[in-house]
Order: C-alpha cells, then structure tokens, then sequence
C-alpha cells in the first residue's frame, strides 16, 4: 500500500465518554479492610491508596458528602422498611465498620446499638446499594463531577453544593429502587404481604451455633508489612494491629498529617517531596533515611499505649523530634572532637532522605563566626 492510497481511521464513531463496564469502579474493593466510608469515596475518586483517601475525606467537598451520605442512608433504610429505630449514631458506626464485615458477620459483631437494629442480611444490603449507586453515579458527569472536586480539594462554592445535592438525590432513589427489588430480607410494607408470610409453610431457620470466642492476645497473627502498598498504608496498618481495632476516617487523616510532620523534621525537603515519600511503595521508601526514621518513631510510639489515635499521633512527632536532636547532638560532638583534635573546620555530613535518598551536606553545621552550632543554610 503506498502512502497516497494509505486512509486514516476514522475517529467518528468513536464513544469518549463510554459507560464504565458493569462492575468497575477502580476503587477499593468492598469487602476490604477500609472503612466503609473511604470505601465509599473512592468509588467517586477512583483511588485506592490512604494517603489519597485520607485526603479526599478531608476536602470541603469529602466531609461535606460524607455527613449527606450518612443522612441518606439512614433515609433509605427508613423508608425500605428497616427497623425504624434506627438512628445517626447507628449510620456514623456503620460507616466506620471495614468492609470486610460485609463479607464476614463475625466482624459485624451480635452486640451493639446498630446490631440489634439492622441484621447482618440487611446490614450487607445496605452498603452493597450505596456502593453500587455510587459506582453508577461515577459512570456519569452526576458522579465524576463530585470525584474531581475531591480530588482537587476544590472548595464547596455554590456550583459544588447544586452538585452535590443532585448526586444525593440520585443516589438515594438508586438504593431505593435497589432495595426495594428484592425485599426478600427487608421488612413488608403492607398488610397483605405480612398476612401472606404467615401462612408459609416454611419451617423457621435452626438457631445458627455461638460464634467461638476471640483468640487469646498472644495467638493472634503478628503485623506484617505488606510489600504491596505504600509507607503511610503500612503505617497506618501498623498503628491500627497495635490498637487492635479498624481506624476511621479522621484518625487516618490525623497519622497522615503526623506522618507529614515528622518528615519535615527530618527535613525530608517540601510538601510535595514528603507526599510522595508517604506514597511510594515501602520498600522503596524504607532504603531512604528519613522513611526509616519515620518508621522507627512510628514503632516506638505505638510501643507505648494511649487512650487516643490524637495522642498517638502526637507522639509519633515527638519520637521524630526526639531523634533528630539526637543526630544533632552526634554531629555537634562529632565537630567538636575534629576541632580539638586540631582538624580544619569542614561542614558536617547528616544523611537526610530530602526525599530522593541523597545526602544533603551543610544542614546543622557549625556556625564558626560565632562558635555556635547552626544551620549552614542561614549563613
């Protein structure tokens, strides 16, 4: 074929903006250890890791969605017949439950507030409407629109509040009509339908056998890092074995911040230096300095319980802090010892990651026009 008879292909027909195929939603899985909240989000971000999650639900457009998204639910579940003493309280607990309860009842749990009000069938009901109405919703501007703004951390002006009060509104009639399709396990909504159940002839259920009761302490799996994901998710599974306990949405926001703080006393370079530390692969985050420090102090603070994940976090920064007058301190000495041993002054070497693993040569060097230790950097 020559190139005067060569015909281009026509982009005419092509779809850019295609529905997602059924069952996609490049978010996090939903029988995933996450909390059901951030799960819920990233079905609209489209993200997976928690540093990005933890972000998005701490945008004006995230927190402002997920209170609507609480309030919607509670909503629904009213109006499909559930237990009408459902309440906020039920819903917040909900939404902080992992995931993975969904797909194992021994991480519901038989006791509590919410439990005795919404069953496990309902329970997983529930949630797979609200994940699937906002998977729906993604496939369109409804649910895109939303992601963006998330994602930007874009402020809640009156453009954004119209769109999110259509995605609200398409999201409650989605679970609705989902619930109400199949109101096999929910509750009837009329008389005759309840006056048809008694006279079934199907025999009641056999009362299931009590669930064994939890390991001892020492029996259960020790923490492991996962090679798979990032230093902050890492982390944070490490904060949440140690409190034996699944954390919710603003106490992972909390350790990512500390997270942040603690490399800039390490002086691990910017903001975007440090994000990106906190999002690469562990491994690959642990071969830089300031990433060992960082888990280092992480490791010690959880070695020393208390009554808060604030507190905890707090004490991550102290750790960080701690260390790094420690390598003070040693390079100060250090400087001290060469200068009495009649060597000529130099800048002192600290390995700081900087976030590229590098050395950074000068930092906390001695001041030798005032016979003080100071920072190079500032003459």
């Amino acid at each position: 074929m020559t190139r005067s008879s060569y015909a281009m292909p026509s982009l005419a027909g092509l779809n850019l903006h295609a529905a997602t195929p059924t069952g996609a939603h490049y978010g996090v899985n939903s029988d995933a250890s996450t909390a059901i909240a951030l799960i819920a989000l990233s079905r609209l971000a489209r993200a997976k890791d928690a540093v990005t999650l933890a972000r998005v639900a701490a945008s004006p457009f995230g927190a402002t969605l997920l209170l609507a998204l609480r309030a919607l639910t509670l909503r629904v579940a009213l109006a499909a017949g559930f237990d009408q003493g459902l309440s906020d309280a039920n819903i917040t607990a909900l939404f902080n439950l992992p995931g993975s309860s969904t797909k194992y009842q021994s991480q519901y749990g038989d006791f509590g507030s919410l439990q005795s009000r919404l069953p496990w069938p309902q329970y997983k009901r529930l949630v797979a409407a609200l994940l699937e109405a906002l998977t729906t919703a993604r496939q369109r501007e409804l649910g895109h629109v939303p992601g963006q703004l998330m994602l930007a951390s874009a402020p809640l002006d009156n453009a954004g509040q119209a769109t999110l009060a259509a995605l609200v509104t398409a999201v409650e009639q989605s679970m609705l009509t989902s619930l109400r399709s199949g109101e096999a396990g929910g509750a009837s909504s009329s008389s005759s339908s309840s006056s048809s159940s008694s006279r079934r002839t199907t025999p009641p259920p056999l009362p299931q056998p009590p669930l064994p009761p939890p390991p001892p302490p020492q029996a259960q799996a020790a923490f492991a890092i996962d090679p798979t994901q990032s230093l902050s998710t890492n982390l944070t599974r490490l904060v949440a074995s140690r409190a034996r306990r699944q954390l919710n949405a603003p106490e992972v926001a909390t350790l990512i911040a500390a997270f942040d703080d603690g490399l800039s006393v390490f002086q691990a370079g910017g903001a975007a230096a440090r994000q990106q530390l906190l999002a690469a692969n562990v491994l690959t985050a642990l071969t830089n300095q300031s990433g060992t420090w960082l888990w280092a102090a992480t490791v010690e603070a959880v070695e020393h319980p208390t009554s808060s994940i604030a507190l905890l976090a707090a004490a991550v920064v102290d750790f960080c802090s701690n260390t790094a007058a420690m390598l003070f301190a040693d390079a100060a000495a250090d400087f001290t010892t060469g200068v009495m041993a009649g060597a000529a002054p130099s800048s002192l070497t600290l390995r700081y990651a900087g976030g590229t693993g590098a050395t950074s040569k000068g930092l906390y060097a001695p001041d030798v026009r005032s016979g003080c230790i100071g920072d190079a950097r500032t003459g």
